[in-house]
């Protein structure tokens, strides 16, 4: 008897679509950013606006998605009034350059006058399940807290080189800076001693200033907070 081929069901996504739904679902998650300028210089900076009613319920159901698994049944038996408002929507059909179409579905909204943030959210999670590029979703990202599209399945932390470099040179700055003070102390603390064998003709503060060339506030502020011993009796 000879071999039946499988015949496909159902429509391939149009992949153009899918990465443009995606693009714009990363944009929906992350906090609005705007550019400031400092009176009439021109220094800029951005900031971060608060996350909207719409984000942070999106922003739950990404959350919810990821801890399932991701696991949709058991996300939806989690969440009943989920489950049944993504079951009603609408299907689109889009014709392409070649033989077949594409097809797009979105849920149904509630009956308002004006769409809901909660229905603005399902709207744009519905597009992340149904999408056949939803793995491509990344973050948030350690440092920045942003979302982005994954460029290689290895980018797990961060959103950008940018923000890996700065995450990983941070480590390396405190270690560099606690090396530093560690080592001011041990130079101040072996001046301490010279003066307490000798007993200088200078106040010891004075004297450790001009032998270790670091000024007496900072001798005074590494006394007061525990890092230097004062010489016995001062």
């Amino acid at each position: 008897m000879a071999k039946t081929s499988q015949r496909q069901l159902g429509y391939e996504p149009d992949p153009i679509l899918a990465r443009r739904q995606m693009s714009d679902l990363v944009l929906a998650l992350n906090r609005t950013k705007i550019t400031t300028r400092a009176g009439k210089s021109s220094t800029s900076r951005i900031v971060r606006l608060e996350l909207s009613e719409m984000q942070i319920e999106l922003d739950r159901l990404v959350a919810t998605w990821r801890r399932s698994g991701p696991n949709l049944r058991r996300m939806f038996r989690r969440e009943p009034e989920l489950d049944k408002r993504s079951r009603v929507g609408k299907t689109f059909f889009f014709p392409s350059s070649g033989p077949i179409g594409y097809l797009d579905w979105i849920p149904l909204r509630s009956k308002q006058a004006v769409i809901s943030p909660k229905d603005q959210a399902l709207e744009y999670f519905m597009t992340l399940i149904t999408n056949p590029q939803w793995e491509l979703l990344g973050g948030p990202c350690c440092r920045c807290g942003d979302h982005y599209l994954k460029k290689t399945k290895r980018q797990k932390a961060y959103c950008s080189r940018a923000c890996s470099s700065v995450a990983t040179a941070i480590p390396a700055v405190k270690l560099k800076r606690q090396t530093e003070h560690a080592n001011r102390i041990t130079k101040a603390q072996a001046a301490i001693v010279e003066w307490s064998g000798r007993k200088r003709s200078l106040p010891w503060k004075d004297w450790v200033s001009n032998r270790s060339r670091f000024t007496v506030k900072w001798i005074t502020r590494a006394v007061n907070n525990g890092s230097l011993r004062a010489p016995d009796g001062q």
